[in-house]
């Protein structure tokens, strides 16, 4: 099987899937606009003798990929894949205007879904903040993980109210 495969699909799904993280689909697009308005480093001599970074980074990510698949980790994978595109820009034009247009190259990792992983923590955060607020307002609140009780009343926080969307 082609390296990458199981990463890329699953990336794929998700951006057409679910609306919480479709503008993955569009980092590529904006990466590869960010490099042509940075085009004067191509004018630039390259060090064709500096690929090594890059091919060693390739290797790293491809090895990371099938430890993602092996153990079924999607989010390791879907890292390995944007890795593996600044490695290969890295082996195709060398290391110096890879670390030129190194920004722009980092808005790749913008395609990977981040937000499963620190929803939670996201949601407990915000139960702590509204709960502090709540107390310097004067109003007692009480809270259990995402859940705020003031009076009588139990408020949720849900992934709507995380911060997850001002993330990504």
């Amino acid at each position: 099987a082609v390296p990458f495969s199981n990463a890329i699909g699953s990336l794929l799904r998700i951006w057409t899937t679910s609306s919480l993280y479709a503008h993955g689909a569009i980092a590529i697009p904006v990466t590869v606009a960010l490099v042509w308005v940075r085009r004067s480093v191509w004018d630039s001599p390259s060090d064709a003798g500096n690929r090594w970074h890059g091919l060693i980074g390739l290797c790293v990510c491809v090895l990371t990929n099938a430890i993602a698949t092996y153990f079924d980790i999607d989010g390791l994978g879907h890292l390995a894949v944007a890795g593996g595109i600044v490695s290969a820009f890295a082996i195709c034009f060398g290391s110096h205007r890879t670390r030129t247009l190194l920004p722009a190259l980092l808005f790749l990792f913008f395609m990977v879904p981040v937000g499963d992983g620190i929803l939670i923590v996201l949601q407990q955060t915000t139960a702590i903040a509204t709960a502090g607020m709540l107390d310097i307002l004067g109003f007692e609140a009480f809270r259990q993980d995402q859940a705020l009780s003031v009076g009588e009343r139990t408020f949720i926080i849900t992934e709507a109210c995380s911060g997850i969307n001002y993330l990504t």
